[in-house]
C-alpha cells in the first residue's frame, strides 16, 4: 500500500523513517481500528466510564477468555518489573485517565474477568490518547509494534463477539 503521509513523515521524522513498514502499518491499522470501536462500542465518545459501561454488558465469558488473559499477560510483562510499575508505566500517563482502578488491579493480578478486559481496555485507551494527542511522537513511535498490533487484534476480536457489525445493533446508552 503506498501512502503519501507515510512517506512524508518517513522524510521529515528520520527515527520513523526507519520504522519496516509492519511498524508503520500496526501505527495506522490501530488508529483505523479504535475509531471504528469507539463508534460501534463507544458511543463515539471514549471514556473510562464508557469501556466500564461496555464491559459490563459483555457476557463474562468474553473477559475470561484465552485472548484477554494472553494480553493482560503481555501488559504484566511491560508494565510490572520487579514487583513494581515500570519506567513503560509511568508514559502510559494513567492519571490523564483519573487513574483506572481496573488498570493497576489487572496489572498485579488482583482483577476478576470484567476488571482484567476494563484494564486491558484501559491501556488501550492511553495508547489512542497517546498518540492522538502526540505523545508517542516523543519517541517517533519506537518500539510499539506489538502493543498496536496485539490491541487491535482484541478490540477486532471483542467486535466479532459483541455483534459490532450489526446494522440494527442498538446503540449503548451513556
Amino acid at each position: 500500500m503506498h501512502s503519501q503521509t507515510l512517506e512524508w513523515l518517513s522524510r521529515k521524522v528520520p527515527a520513523f523513517g526507519h520504522l519496516s513498514d509492519r511498524e508503520k502499518m500496526a501505527v495506522v491499522d490501530f488508529a483505523l481500528l479504535w475509531s471504528f470501536f469507539e463508534s460501534r462500542c463507544l458511543d463515539n465518545n471514549a471514556n473510562m466510564g464508557r469501556i466500564r459501561y461496555y464491559v459490563r454488558h459483555l457476557p463474562e465469558t468474553l473477559g475470561a477468555s484465552q485472548v484477554v488473559q494472553d494480553l493482560a499477560d503481555y501488559f504484566k510483562a511491560r508494565y510490572i518489573e520487579n514487583g513494581g510499575y515500570s519506567f513503560r508505566y509511568q508514559r502510559l500517563h494513567l492519571e490523564r485517565s483519573q487513574n483506572p482502578e481496573e488498570v493497576s488491579r489487572m496489572l498485579l493480578g488482583k482483577g476478576d474477568s470484567r476488571e482484567t478486559l476494563a484494564g486491558c481496555l484501559g491501556i488501550i485507551f492511553r495508547f489512542r490518547n497517546n498518540l492522538f494527542h502526540g505523545e508517542k511522537w516523543e519517541y517517533e513511535l519506537q518500539e510499539q509494534q506489538d502493543n498496536f498490533e496485539r490491541s487491535t487484534a482484541l478490540l477486532r476480536w471483542l467486535m466479532e463477539h459483541n455483534n459490532a457489525f450489526e446494522v440494527d445493533a442498538p446503540r449503548r446508552e451513556r
